[in-house]
């Protein structure tokens, strides 16, 4: 987590993590998060029927 605040005390616009549950759970617990984008990717299970 220090290179990430490192990065954070530098003039830089955005930083961007991605990653998993447990990444992102750690950098919430060390409040480095500013502010949270949330993307929602659909995925289609089985068959779909168009009439």
């Amino acid at each position: 987590m220090d290179e990430i605040t490192q990065l954070k005390n530098q003039e830089v616009n955005y930083i961007i993590a991605d990653g998993g549950a447990t990444f992102v759970s750690a950098l919430i617990h060390h409040r480095l998060i500013d502010e949270f984008h949330f993307f929602i990717n659909p995925v289609a299970i089985g068959k779909i029927n168009i009439l």
